[in-house]
């Protein structure tokens, strides 16, 4: 063994292994030839096996080492030694129920069983025919023909092997045991529950196992959580009721229901029963309802009704009264049918239309629930649940969004934009008002959109447009090869072709008064400078701002129009964009004719210098300021987040991290714009699972930690991490002094170098 020629810390103060070549890791473990033999290192670096059998949830591996089974924990700790003839991991991930969660494994030597846990402790010795997994905390174990149990994590063993079979009875909080063809309970500590004389235990929807159903013969019974018999096994089925403590019981072909202490609460007369959260759905003939009284709200006198929650989500029938899906399962109406005819009643069997209808269809709107129903004489209505009719006649569905035939869009409609709601009737759509009950617009229009609070643009179809208010009010009519934009609740543009070619382009009050005219003006809906504009804006339409309205395309660049149509020039400036919170891009001319960018605010003040050569928008709500061949970061306000002094900066995607550059050097910035890593490195990589950075200097490798902190020194000619899927990045394979060594996450060597790195074809 031979000290490593370069100065390292090895880890575990162990003697360095000559290998004939090493690879990378790729997980728990790497590929090594040592004397010849191919092998595979665990990232510990204490444990060498030949093969690599199985690998659990918790870093748990079987392996094989000189044709013989052991085992080793994550922390690389052989915990069954490589003699065994099979080794098996038993294993519990339950990330929703983590009181659930196991892990052990099970020997085998010359035909008998044992098992240790991940530290190595023996639970079970080496002299059972068969070990396995019980439940969540035991494990059973057979000699011979019969079977007992252990305690998984001391090892105890706390039932003698004396039953046929045991098993996890999972409908009550002990163990099934059967004996002599019987099943019964025990207890963890094996003292008998329920003695082994009956033939099965039922599940009765209760997860906290306060009640379970028993069976003798073909006969089923309920017992309490205590083990007492309720009732005797007379019924043929059992099901929960509507609450705790009561039950569906099904005898001679009827269901009638009982309560916890046994007693009859409904004779048996139904030949269904089917449980929805605290109410039941019954039929004797026809279809009916019971609340958690258990007293009929609904009569069994319907052909079929159907049960929805509160965010009209269709009910099927809840066997368990397992809390975390209650309020989903929970009613909150019914749809009932009689022959062809439906009506709607609430969860205390009131009736809720006053006329039955031969079709009602849910609607969850945003929060409210509305109905879609058809009348006897054919025609469709909008309804609310109490009745009340929103659209009397051609309600086909609700609109949201793009439609084949349609679109809606009321991104920009305002605090009360939920009050509306877009109604299809065959391919067109209008508008009402649920809160008023209102038409706003009737349905002849493919294309609705709020362009404001208070104004919206209507189409028929791509060649023309209108405008109508809030109120439905038709300010702008209908025209084609007209088309109208709201840029504010009382200012619209209007561009005609009056057909000889030509355009024109004007702003109008909401009376139609022609306010600003201009032929040159070059209006288009969505362009305008958005760099000042917060990003979660930017997908409006152009309008006022700080009362001003840019005039594109017209020979001045500085031209803006006021709300009165007056115009107002920038003369000071060779161009201005739209003002947003006061604010503005400016350029002037720079002293050798180019031009520079920077910010104004409305009295024409400088707020950021005009001295960038070019500007524009970064991730969020930051903008890239140029100068020259230097970069810098401001905010919307101007004021500087990052100097103008990097030749480049680009941030880490989803990271809050900046890489900056000077020439071919590279540093990091965080997200406060404070340098953490300074820029002398030729490569900045972060590696985000690790929440490490990877740099390069003169050709050497290493990692820092988010902070800056070195991790491995960058003197390395190689280095390649591990890669396994979501494991550590380490341990890191690098090389210097043409040897090849791994480095653990504290820096430290393991006990292994090589001249050669692993190829292809080794």
């Amino acid at each position: 063994m031979t000290p490593l020629l370069f100065p390292v810390i090895v880890a575990h103060g162990q003697q360095i292994t000559e290998a004939e070549y090493l690879g990378k890791f790729d997980g728990l473990f790497a590929p090594v030839k040592i004397n010849s033999q191919p092998q595979f290192l665990h990232k510990s670096g204490l444990v060498l096996i030949d093969k690599i059998e199985t690998q659990g949830y918790y870093g748990t591996v079987v392996g094989v080492k000189h044709n013989a089974y052991g085992a080793i924990n994550n922390a690389g700790k052989v915990i069954a030694p490589f003699q065994f003839d099979e080794v098996h991991i038993q294993e519990e991930n339950n990330e929703n129920n983590p009181e659930k969660n196991y892990c052990f494994v099970i020997t085998k030597l010359n035909g008998k069983y044992g098992a240790v846990d991940t530290l190595g402790n023996v639970l079970c010795p080496q002299e059972y025919d068969e070990i396995d997994r019980l439940n969540g905390h035991l494990m059973k174990v057979r000699k011979g023909d019969h079977w007992g149990w252990v305690d998984i994590k001391t090892g105890k063993l706390l039932q003698e092997p004396v039953y046929d079979e045991v098993d996890d009875s999972y409908v009550t909080a002990y163990v099934s045991i059967r004996k002599g063809g019987k099943v019964g309970l025990a207890k963890d500590d094996g003292t008998i529950f329920v003695p082994a004389e009956y033939k099965w235990f039922e599940y009765l929807g209760y997860d906290d196992y306060s009640y379970f159903g028993y069976q003798l013969g073909e006969k089923i019974g309920i017992m309490d959580g205590q083990g007492r018999k309720i009732t005797p096994a007379i019924y043929t089925r059992i099901k929960r009721g509507p609450v705790p403590g009561t039950f569906a019981v099904m005898q001679n072909g009827k269901v009638g229901f009982t309560d916890g202490s046994g007693t009859t609460v409904v004779a048996p007369q139904y030949t269904e029963a089917h449980p929805y959260g605290d109410v039941m759905l019954v039929r004797k003939g026809k279809v009916g309802v019971l609340d958690k009284q258990l007293k009929e709200i609904i009569p069994p006198v319907y052909d079929e009704i159907q049960l929805y929650n509160g965010v009209g989500q269709f009910l099927t029938e809840s066997v368990s009264f397992e809390t975390k899906w209650a309020i989903m399962m929970t009613p909150a109406f019914l749809i009932a049918r009689k022959g062809t005819l439906y009506n709607i009643f609430d969860v205390s069997g009131k009736k809720l239309l006053p006329e039955d209808y031969t079709k009602i269809t849910p609607l969850n709107y945003r929060g409210q629930q509305l109905l879609i129903v058809h009348t006897l004489q054919g025609k469709h209505a909008l309804l609310r649940m109490d009745g009340t009719v929103i659209l009397a006649s051609g309600a086909d569905d609700i609109a949201e969004g793009y439609g084949s035939e349609y679109t809606y869009s009321d991104d920009a409609a305002g605090p009360d934009k939920d009050n509306f709601v877009a109604v299809v009737k065959g391919k067109r759509i209008g508008l009402y008002n649920i809160k008023s009950g209102k038409e706003i617009l009737p349905a002849r229009y493919t294309g609705i959109s709020w362009q404001n609070s208070n104004l919206l643009t209507l189409r028929k179809d791509p060649d023309s447009s209108g405008v109508a208010n809030a109120q439905g009010k038709i300010i702008c009519k209908l025209s084609q090869y007209g088309f109208y934009t709201p840029v504010d609740t009382n200012r619209i543009v209007v561009i005609n072709y009056p057909g000889n070619g030509s355009r024109e382009t004007k702003l109008i009050d909401l009376a139609g008064n022609t306010l600003y005219v201009n032929s040159k003006w070059e209006f288009r809906e969505m362009q305008y400078s958005k760099m000042l504009v917060p990003e979660k804006n930017r997908k409006y339409n152009i309008s006022y701002n700080n009362g001003l309205l840019k005039v594109w395309g017209e020979n001045r660049d500085n031209l803006f129009l006021d709300t009165n149509g007056k115009e107002v020039v920038f003369d000071e400036f060779l161009f201005v964009g739209d003002f947003c919170n006061g604010l503005a891009l400016a350029s002037r001319k720079g002293a050798n004719g180019n031009e520079l960018l920077g910010i104004i605010n409305l009295k024409k003040e400088v707020v950021y210098p005009l001295t960038a050569t070019d500007m524009h928008t970064m991730e969020g709500d930051l903008i890239q300021v140029d100068q020259d061949s230097l970069r810098g970061v401001i905010r919307q306000d101007g004021s500087v987040f990052i100097p103008v002094k990097y030749t480049s900066i680009d941030k880490f995607y989803d990271l809050p991290f900046y890489k900056v550059g000077m020439g071919n050097h590279y540093g990091v910035l965080d997200s406060l714009g404070h340098e953490i890593i300074p820029t002398v490195y030729n490569d900045i990589t972060y590696n985000k699972s690790a929440t490490l950075f990877e740099v390069q200097r003169d050709d050497k490798y290493g990692l820092l930690d988010r902070n800056g902190k070195t991790i491995i020194p960058v003197i390395y000619d190689e280095m390649e991490t591990n890669g396994g899927y979501q494991e550590d990045i380490f341990p890191v394979l690098v090389k210097k002094d043409n040897k090849y060594i791994y480095l653990d996450e504290q820096g430290k060597a393991l006990p292994f170098r090589s001249d050669k790195l692993k190829g292809y074809n080794d």
